[in-house]
């Protein structure tokens, strides 16, 4: 699986296209794309059709994690949804930006945009861990109100908390759980530290959206690290479990570089069970996580190229890919 994928080398290959049409002919021969949209649209449809096609082989425990998994691109529709619809905009212009998703997880798009309130919109929602979340939001506020902040962290909390429990499935092999274990951690501690930096709101009331796997980063610690005085100290000591720290330097990274780092330790955390689970389960999970470190590659290359940013940036802004 791994051969084909755009990693090191052969990704930076691609940065050297002289314009967006040499790139699209390089990655779709036989595909029509008109423009940089029109291929990350097509690039993700292909993606989401291969993953839907291996549900179709697994049953139990790694079935339900799996479609979960999957899941996990409707709650990004989701999120773009919501946020074009409470801004005003257009169904047109957010369904651009969207993945094309398998009839399973489609959207009622037409619906929701119509909806009057967070409410109604909940009512519409296939999915009922993100239908119940919302419906206890509009029911129960938080005291911040019902910003776009507290309407995603309560989505991600769905989420997550799902996730967590389907990965920690004694059925699963243990790279498949410590995998996923990394995703909900990761992703929650980048969740924490915009809250941190961006808002002011007290720890008491970031708790509820929060979920920790408890197998490399538990709630105790989360709550110290919001509190903390000395926040660079306090984070670098925290992530230690997740990734390490720069040596000999004050580390303090914003949400977005955390993100960034955390992601270069999650694919090499993903490469190493691929390589270790050859014939096992977990490999496909692994390949899951590289997967979608490949294709936010493939984006800032097309990115790159679009703006005709020379190769040598392009490739900086790269998840780091080489083994």
């Amino acid at each position: 699986m791994r051969s084909k994928l755009f990693e090191a080398d052969r990704l930076t290959a691609l940065a050297e296209a002289r314009h967006l049409g040499e790139f699209f002919r390089r990655l779709l021969p036989r595909a029509a794309v008109a423009n940089h949209l029109e291929f990350e649209h097509h690039l993700l449809g292909e993606h989401l059709v291969n993953l839907d096609r291996v549900l179709r082989y697994l049953r139990g425990d790694m079935a339900a994690l799996w479609e979960w998994l999957l899941v996990r691109y409707q709650l990004d529709n989701l999120r773009v949804a919501l946020r074009c619809h409470l801004a005003g905009g257009d169904r047109r212009a957010a369904e651009a930006l969207m993945a094309p998703l398998p009839a399973w997880l489609a959207l009622p798009l037409d619906d929701i945009f119509a909806a009057p309130n967070l409410r109604r919109v909940a009512a519409l929602l296939p999915t009922v861990e993100f239908a119940t979340a919302l419906e206890r939001l509009a029911a129960t506020p938080p005291p911040g109100g019902l910003d776009t902040f507290a309407i995603e962290m309560t989505l991600d909390h769905a989420y997550y908390e799902k996730l967590a429990h389907l990965g920690r499935a004694r059925r699963l092999t243990a790279w498949t759980r410590r995998l996923v274990a990394y995703d909900v951690d990761a992703s929650n501690l980048v969740a924490l530290a915009r809250a941190r930096l961006y808002t002011s709101r007290p720890y008491e009331e970031i708790k509820p959206f929060l979920v920790w796997s408890e197998l490399h980063f538990r709630e105790a610690e989360a709550q110290a690290l919001y509190a903390a005085a000395d926040w660079p100290a306090a984070l670098a000591h925290s992530v230690a479990p997740l990734m390490p720290v720069p040596p000999g330097r004050s580390w303090s990274p914003s949400p977005t570089d955390l993100e960034e780092a955390l992601r270069v330790q999650q694919y090499r955390l993903a490469v190493r069970a691929f390589a270790e689970s050859m014939l096992d389960i977990a490999a496909v999970v692994a390949y899951y996580y590289i997967k979608r470190v490949e294709l936010t590659n493939l984006v800032r290359v097309t990115e790159g190229i679009r703006h005709a940013l020379p190769r040598e940036q392009i490739t900086a802004q790269l998840v780091a890919t080489h083994r």
